[in-house]
């Protein structure tokens, strides 16, 4: 299953980054943006606990926020990430 399409189901999704690093037990792990999310907490719940074949995920809200970027356009961006 594609994880972009997969989290689309849900939310609109900004960015999807799959960082070569991997946990301690050698699992892979993944970081999504959600743009426009006006309650990060209702879509935390919501996705909490899907099921990806024979991966259920695991989500949390960021420990850290990055700063919002410019576009070119000159307007803010802004999402929720998980």
């Amino acid at each position: 299953i594609d994880l972009l399409e997969s989290f689309n189901r849900y939310w609109r999704i900004e960015e999807v980054f799959i960082p070569a690093k991997r946990d301690r037990f050698g699992r892979r792990f993944r970081f999504a943006r959600f743009a426009d999310v006006m309650d990060a907490q209702a879509l935390l719940d919501k996705i909490e606990g899907t099921w990806f074949g024979t991966y259920k995920l695991r989500a949390n809200l960021p420990r850290f926020i990055r700063e919002e970027k410019e576009s070119v356009d000159g307007n803010r961006r802004n999402g929720g990430a998980f």
